[in-house]
């Protein structure tokens, strides 16, 4: 009996997102803290609702907030007091 030859290749395994530079996070980590989804943060950042920072193009883009900066958007933007937002 022939041994069969493995013809698929195993499935890549998914790499763990890089960890933002100091001071800044990822939509994931922003979207935790807001108590919303990321889709949510996509579509915020889309109407500029909330201030972000894109280096690179396209779809593999990284997309990074300051913190601050986002509290400081939304208390100015919409009144939210910051003790709301503070983790």
């Amino acid at each position: 009996m022939k041994a069969k030859k493995n013809e698929t290749k195993s499935a890549a395994t998914a790499e763990a997102p890089t960890p933002a530079p100091d001071g800044y996070l990822l939509k994931n980590e922003v979207a935790a803290r807001l108590r919303k989804t990321p889709r949510t943060v996509e579509l915020w950042m889309r109407d500029g609702i909330i201030p972000f920072i894109k280096l690179g193009k396209g779809k593999r883009a990284t997309v990074l907030f300051s913190w601050p900066q986002v509290q400081a958007h939304l208390a100015q933007k919409f009144g939210v007091c910051g003790r709301a937002l503070v983790r």
